[in-house]
């Protein structure tokens, strides 16, 4: 039982560092490939943590389950064709969102961006 609670608690600390480290890597300005494979790894153990650390709960072990579902079902479904008219008019609006964005050198958000990274946001923004 001792150990159980240990091991618990353990748990839950780790899991609560990952949530942190998850939001940080969430609002940094700057989008290396090394950062969104951190935030994919992050996302799965959080969800494997909820699922351990809530499983007595059964409204959040569904909730999870669920999500995992829907994460799954979007994965694996069949892209869409995009006509160049409207794309070309969603990346002028997207570019037009970044307007007095501050300069960060590899930024890619609405915190800082640069000019390889506005082009970038821009054009995936826009094919959503």
């Amino acid at each position: 039982m001792l150990f159980t609670k240990v091991k618990r608690r353990y748990v839950f600390v780790l899991w609560n560092w990952a949530l942190f480290l998850f939001i940080i890597l969430l609002l940094y300005p700057i989008g290396y490939g090394i950062f969104r494979l951190a935030i994919v790894i992050l996302g799965f153990f959080l969800w494997l943590g909820a699922i351990f650390l809530f499983w007595n709960r059964k409204v959040i072990r569904l909730c999870c389950i669920c999500l995992a579902s829907i994460v799954s079902g979007i994965t694996i479904l069949p892209g869409y064709e995009v006509k160049g008219s409207t794309l070309r008019e969603a990346y002028v609006q997207e570019l037009n969102y970044y307007e007095g964005t501050k300069y960060v050198w590899g930024g890619e958000n609405k915190f800082g961006i640069d000019c390889s990274g506005l082009v970038r946001r821009g054009l995936i923004n826009a094919s959503y």
